[in-house]
């Protein structure tokens, strides 16, 4: 992660991801989105997503999809779709299935675009993923003022240092 991101690094999200087999109800289609749409942006937009499958993963049961090089395009507009909580980016193309095996990964940047379908197996497809950030990244829109991700309460420093000059909370009390 520090040829990609730099020397100052944290290890700021995970999430485990079930995608339970709903083909019939066609709930589980995840759409086309960038990770930072839903913050806003982190800048420097450093940060990289590494997805782990924990099961078999492929297009039958809903694997992600990438869009190669739309990290480029920098953050884009993201809108809502009907009741849905998913924030949409519009694409043209179908992008590339990441198709993996257990304890295999995909890794992407915050701003590439992806997506994943809906679940045709019988099985539940599991995967488990984790963000690593520049340690002085800052999310733009979490609150009303930009936020170091530093601040986050689950936030692990992998190597390097950040500013904490520009704290936006007090310290923790010793």
């Amino acid at each position: 992660m520090q040829q990609l991101i730099g020397p100052d690094l944290i290890f700021w999200f995970t999430q485990f991801v079930t995608k339970f087999p709903d083909a019939a109800s066609g709930k589980s289609a995840f759409p086309w989105h960038q990770d930072n749409g839903y913050s806003q942006g982190i800048e420097p937009a450093t940060n990289i997503t590494v997805w782990v499958a924990l099961d078999v993963v492929n297009e039958h049961n809903g694997c992600v999809y990438v869009h190669p090089g739309s990290h480029k395009r920098g953050l884009l507009p993201h809108e809502t779709k009907g009741e849905s909580w998913h924030l949409h980016v519009p694409v043209e193309g179908d992008g590339v299935p990441a198709i993996l095996q257990p304890g295999e990964a995909v890794a992407f940047t915050g701003l590439t675009l992806h997506r994943s379908l809906l679940n045709h197996s019988d099985q539940p497809r599991r995967g488990f993923f984790m963000e690593y950030a520049n340690a002085n990244a800052v999310e733009q829109a979490t609150t009303a003022t930009p936020r170091p991700l530093v601040e986050r309460s689950c936030v692990y420093f992998v190597d390097g240092q950040a500013d904490l000059s520009r704290r936006t909370t007090p310290p923790p009390l010793a």
